[in-house]
Parts: C-alpha cells; sequence; structure tokens
C-alpha cells in the first residue's frame, strides 16, 4: 500500500508529525528533528518533499499540519507499529524500550501477508476456540521460565514430550549424512546458549556429518559445527526424508 509510494523515512517522519499534532496540535521542525535524530536541515527538505507530494501542510519557518491523505498514511503505520509493539512484548516478552525500538525496525520490512498472519497468531494465543486454555498465558510464562535458571520449562514437561518414532527423533540418533530440522531445544542455560551462540535455532535443517569419542559433527550447508556428545539427548529433531529434500 503506502510503502511503496513513502520511502522508510518518509513514514517515520509522518509517524513523528502525527504523534506531535495529537499532542500539541501542529508540528515543528524542531521537534521532529529532535524525535528523529536528525539534524533541522535534513527534516527542512524533507518537509519540503512532502509538502510538494500533498502528504502535509508546510511554509518554510512555520508550523507542519498533515493533508487529508497524510493523516490517512501515518494512522496506518502508527496502528501497524503498535500492533507489531504489542505482538513483541506481549508475545515475545521485550520490554517496553525494546518492543518499541524492535517494533519500528520491522514495521519497515514485513510483507502485508506476513503481518496478516502475526495477526492471526496473535488471536489464536490469546483465544482458540478448541481450546479451552488461553495460550498466551501458557507460553508467555515458558518465556519467563525460560529466562531463569532453566530447571522448569513447560514445553518440556516429560521431556521429551513426542511420541518418538524414526521420523521424529533425538539429535544423537540422527545417522551420518541423515538430514533433520531441528525442533526443540532444551532448556538448559549452557546448552541453549550453546545453540543460539551457534546460530542453531528451532526449524533449521542440519545433517550429521561425523561421530567422534566425545562429540559429534553437524553441518548447516557447507558450515561443520561440533556437539558435544552430551547435549545429544536435549535436542529433538524431525528427519527430512528425500521426498521433502526434491520438494525444495
Amino acid at each position: 500500500m503506502y510503502e511503496k509510494i513513502l520511502t522508510e523515512s518518509q513514514q517515520d517522519y509522518l509517524k513523528i508529525i502525527n504523534n506531535l499534532v495529537s499532542i500539541n496540535h501542529v508540528a515543528r521542525v524542531k521537534e521532529i528533528a529532535e524525535q528523529k535524530c536528525v539534524s533541522m536541515p535534513s527534516v527542512t527538505e524533507s518537509m519540503k518533499k512532502l509538502a510538494k507530494d500533498e502528504w502535509i501542510f508546510y511554509k518554510s519557518r512555520g508550523f507542519i499540519e498533515l493533508t487529508p491523505k497524510g493523516e490517512k498514511a501515518a494512522n496506518y503505520f502508527a496502528k501497524r507499529t503498535e500492533f507489531l509493539r504489542n505482538f513483541l512484548h506481549d508475545v515475545l516478552g521485550a520490554d517496553d524500550d525494546k518492543s518499541e525500538k524492535e517494533a519500528c525496525t520491522l514495521e519497515h520490512h514485513l510483507s502485508e501477508e506476513s503481518l496478516k498472519n502475526m495477526g492471526l497468531l496473535y488471536q489464536f494465543l490469546n483465544h482458540c476456540p478448541k481450546m479451552k486454555t488461553n495460550l498466551l498465558d501458557i507460553f508467555t510464562n515458558c518465556v519467563k521460565n525460560s529466562s531463569s535458571d532453566g530447571n522448569y520449562f513447560c514445553i518440556l514437561d516429560n521431556y521429551p514430550h513426542f511420541d518418538l518414532d524414526e521420523k521424529h527423533i533425538l539429535l544423537e540418533n540422527l545417522q551420518v549424512e541423515q538430514s533433520a530440522k531441528i525442533m526443540l531445544i532444551s532448556p538448559d542455560t549452557e546448552i541453549r546458549k550453546f545453540f543460539l551462540d551457534n546460530g542453531l535455532l528451532p526449524g533449521l535443517e542440519i545433517a550429521m556429518a561425523n561421530f567422534k569419542q566425545n562429540s559429534f559433527i553437524i553441518t548447516y550447508k557447507n558450515q561443520k559445527i561440533e556437539i558435544p556428545r552430551n547435549y545429544g539427548d536435549k535436542v529433538e529433531v524431525s528427519i527430512i526424508n528425500e521426498e521433502q529434500k526434491n520438494d525444495k
């Protein structure tokens, strides 16, 4: 929609102007510069361009207001940012400062489809009619617990919690040259840190390369990663068969 017409910087300017106008009824170049952390001459040039394209009302050294279409665009971007801020805060447990900064960054790069599906996920976690419990409450408790000492993590009650079979196994049971997708990583603080430090996140496809006495080697694309042998029963993976590989 507006993302194809306005640059990221212009989108931010409209949101800042809209916020200032809602508080002070007008916006000034100095205030905009302070909020966007840029020079006043830079703001002035941007205001001229926005005014030329009829997003704002602006005259040199004067107050700045949004045109009707500028206000509509500003509210559009503000609502997207607010949703993402709430998602990061409510679902992922980000604090207020972090959720604000990351929402502004994400807002510029998410497609309409991804944003729509995130909205569906938010609704699903808050209220799935097929579930008797609030999934969002359960998940947020998991996030809190995973940030502590790792002794309890609801996802891993009775670990491994899946009915493991030849399709879904522990990492240590993966055969050499067999490919799999990482599904679940232990909440243990040391193990989680090891996998995160190596960029090994759930959903990534890996392959078993070799076994050593106290470790084993997995590959991700062309990278080889050595994993301590005692971590092998702390990670669940889903085997990728040849048909799944060919479908990619």
